[in-house]
């Protein structure tokens, strides 16, 4: 196929273009360039995987050599500087690498991912290890299926190594203190919500999207919330209030380009009283009045206490 010949040039153009979309996106979040070209990097990721792949014995030029040397560069010092970004985030807070550099370690982890798969490929080419003796539909369907678990597989890594680079490096700090340090404000908030609910509260939590993620999981929120019952509500409109006894003041844990999204919930809702919680002094204020978001201020966290 004409096609497959050609795939030895445009493979580094799709390699470098790869990395240059993830890097893009590494200050930002993923997906910030759908708006403009429609794909993000993961797309790009999954299409240099299949032209790696394509390469399986071909003649390669110069420039595959060469990009091969450069990706093994790029994989060894991605990979210090993830570790370093980890490290950092260990010392000091969870967001600090985003807040002080405004890089997000989690999409920069994608750049050593897709290294380490090229570095390997390359690696199993150079030996001659295999040979493509396969059909190139199937062979993209095995990419687009092995794409697939390594993106899940990135979050869930980048979580455990910050976790395990955290406990090395704060043995002997408290529980609590190694909680709020590894969730931030959503173990405080968490707390907050615990200590002014009863156990059989119903609670009405935020949609599990942006910038709620954390908030609005029902599975992580129950881990410490537990054994009240937990429902999440929608962005714009809320369920039927009436089987709910609290709401969540949420402002928003994770960051979000759209400004106007922080803030849940978005409606009226005849209050019987708020309690507001301050994440920084962690202290606790009531007030009795129906919640209005036109009221919500940046950062505003508290529990609503719904009006029977």
């Amino acid at each position: 196929m004409k096609l497959i010949k050609a795939n030895t040039l445009f493979f580094p153009f799709l390699v470098f273009s790869t990395y240059a979309f993830i890097i893009l996106e590494s200050y930002s979040y993923i997906g910030v360039l759908r708006r403009f070209i429609l794909v993000d990097s993961r797309f790009l990721i999954l299409l240099a995987m299949i032209s790696t792949i394509l390469l399986i014995g071909r003649r390669l030029n110069s420039l595959c050599f060469l990009t091969f040397k450069i990706n093994k560069i790029i994989f060894i010092l991605s990979l210090i500087a993830y570790l370093v970004m980890q490290f950092l985030e260990s010392l000091h807070f969870h967001n600090y690498v985003f807040s002080t550099y405004h890089i997000q370690p989690t999409n920069f982890f994608y750049i050593v991912v897709f290294a380490f798969l090229i570095f390997i490929i390359s690696r199993l080419l150079k030996q001659k290890l295999f040979a493509l003796n396969t059909s190139v539909i199937r062979l993209i369907i095995t990419t687009v299926t092995i794409f697939v678990f390594i993106n899940g597989l990135v979050k869930t890594v980048d979580a455990a190594m910050y976790s395990d680079v955290y406990i090395l490096t704060h043995l002997n700090s408290s529980y609590d203190y190694k909680m709020a340090e590894r969730w931030g404000i959503y173990y405080d908030y968490m707390k907050f919500v615990k200590a002014n609910t009863p156990e059989k509260a119903s609670i009405l939590i935020p949609p599990q999207e942006l910038p709620w993620y954390s908030t609005g999981n029902r599975g992580l929120d129950l881990y410490f919330l537990f054994p009240r019952n937990l429902d999440n509500g929608s962005y714009n409109n809320l369920v039927d209030l009436k089987k709910y006894d609290y709401i969540l003041l949420s402002w928003g844990e994770w960051n979000e380009v759209e400004k106007d999204r922080y803030g849940w919930p978005k409606e009226k809702i005849m209050a019987e009283k708020i309690i507001y919680f301050d994440p920084a002094t962690k202290l606790t204020k009531e007030k009795i009045k129906d919640y209005d978001p036109k009221d919500v201020t940046d950062g505003v966290w508290g529990l609503i206490k719904i009006k029977k």
